[in-house]
């Protein structure tokens, strides 16, 4: 029994101690600039959408908001779809 209770006491010990070394050693998560403005990713899902692409993309990149990317998910379109995402690649 003062064996198991030894053995129970290290264990725990053992987990103090690397609780402590993550407390010291995790690095602390920055603030958050103040001054950089909000960036978005936008998922447009398409199928067969020629006819309103264009004007959806113009909508999403005119809002003012500075988008990161916009991912156009075309799901086998068999109209100009990707033709229109082709015209508004950087």
């Amino acid at each position: 029994m003062l064996i198991a209770g030894y053995i129970l006491c290290v264990i725990t010990l053992g987990v103090l101690l690397l609780v402590a070394w993550n407390v010291i050693a995790w690095p602390s998560p920055g603030s958050p600039s103040t001054n950089a403005a909000p960036r978005v990713s936008v998922l447009i899902p398409a199928r067969n959408e020629a006819a309103s692409l264009g004007a959806c993309l113009d909508s999403v990149l005119g809002q003012g908001t500075p988008v990161a990317e916009v991912l156009v998910y075309d799901d086998h379109s068999t109209d100009d779809t990707a033709a229109i995402v082709t015209r508004y690649q950087a």
